[in-house]
């Protein structure tokens, strides 16, 4: 085999391999797992949560609720999804029973899909007065999706309302809602182009002996 043929079967092989990689985005939650904390309800009609920070864009498909024992919700909870300036970019609720989608802890709602930008987020689920469905707060140890950062927790009421983020130093957590989003991957055309492209190097490479 020549080296000019050597060179078309390895750009044949590099641009079946990168259009056969899918164009499919890659689903993942903000909120892994937890560790520690304290199980308990919210003594008060309010809104508790977390914010973070998103280091690459990201598409938001369903917020989600904490589900103590993952054997459903003994009432329905909205979940919602703000700005740090406090505009709610999207909101769900999550039925009671079982009827959210389980994923770890948490049952989900959909909600129409959303970009999200880099940037900082709160997320916060309403609770009413002495609610039944209870949360963990105050974790030792959080595992956060490495596309989110953990800044810290937020709350306010009465009622469906932004949950403020609470500054400052052992502040604890209110981990009761999570989020699912999804990464896009590089598309079709964008990897032929990689393709392409490394075919024209291993051309250059083999054009020299």
């Amino acid at each position: 085999m020549t080296s000019r043929d050597m060179c078309g079967l390895l750009l044949a092989t590099a641009t079946i391999f990168f259009s056969n990689a899918s164009p499919n985005a890659q689903a993942a939650v903000g909120l892994i797992s937890q560790t520690g904390g304290v199980l308990g309800p919210s003594q008060l009609d309010q809104t508790l949560g977390w914010s973070f920070n998103l280091n690459t864009e990201v598409t938001l498909n369903r917020l989600g609720v904490f589900d103590e024992g993952q054997d459903g919700l003994f009432a329905p909870h909205q979940v919602g999804l703000w700005t740090t300036s406090g505009t709610l970019i999207a909101d769900a609720t999550v039925p009671a029973g079982t009827g959210g989608l389980l994923l770890g802890d948490f049952r989900y709602a959909s909600v129409a899909d959303v970009v999200l930008p880099v940037g900082d987020y709160v997320i916060g689920v309403h609770f009413t007065a002495q609610a039944a469905d209870q949360f963990l707060q105050d974790s030792s140890l959080l595992t956060i999706d490495p596309f989110v950062s953990y800044i810290g927790r937020a709350g306010a009421g009465p009622g469906f309302v932004f949950p403020t983020p609470i500054a400052g130093p052992g502040g604890g957590n209110f981990t009761a809602g999570n989020f699912q989003f999804n990464i896009p991957e590089p598309s079709t055309t964008s990897l032929c182009l990689m393709a392409s492209a490394i075919g024209f190097l291993i051309s250059r490479r083999f054009s020299q002996f």
